[in-house]
């Protein structure tokens, strides 16, 4: 088979769950071709292994060197790191995907939990808020199961989070109104 007749077989090995074939198919091919599509495609296939979580993350950003701010590798990087306890460098990551594509509440949820988990309560506020805002509709919790949510359990976290923020506000509201807590 030729070069290109293999990687769409990985691909489609990929599509059918056959991680461990399809890495050893693009181990193969990743250095020769190199670009950004294959250290992708070759990341995705050794997370969805587990193999090595750093050695995925290592192929995204080789990604992300050729390809710079490609969202797809950016939040799988973030994803990764967050999952990781790196919740530092997910906030950078989420913050750069939300710069690139600021209208994705998705994501601006999942900055709302890197900033919980840093310990910045008054900026995940303002980032809660700022997604009630724009989708009142929705709660955290249907924001967060309508896409790929890779922190599981956090948004039931989060909401007392919120449930505690939006006591303390009604408190000082009370003071204000009423002289009295």
């Amino acid at each position: 088979l030729s070069m290109n007749q293999q990687i769409a077989l990985a691909d489609k090995l990929v599509s059918e769950e056959h991680y461990k074939e399809a890495i050893e198919i693009y181990e193969h091919w990743a250095d020769e071709i190199g670009d950004a599509g294959i250290y992708q495609r070759m990341g995705y296939a050794i997370e969805k292994t587990s193999k090595d979580i750093k050695e995925a993350l290592a192929f995204y950003r080789k990604a992300d060197l050729i390809q710079p701010n490609d969202k797809w590798t950016l939040k799988r990087m973030a994803g990764i790191e967050y999952a990781s306890g790196n919740h530092e460098t997910a906030l950078h990551l989420y913050e750069e995907i939300h710069r690139l594509n600021p209208n994705d509440l998705r994501i601006a949820l999942k900055l709302c939990y890197c900033q919980e988990a840093l310990g910045h309560l008054e900026k995940a506020l303002q980032t809660a808020f700022k997604i009630h805002w724009e989708q009142p509709d929705n709660s955290f919790a249907t924001i967060a199961a309508n896409g790929d949510n890779i922190f599981p359990g956090v948004h039931i976290r989060f909401h007392f989070f919120c449930q505690f923020w939006i006591m303390e506000i009604a408190k000082i509201l009370r003071h204000k109104l009423h002289g009295a807590v």
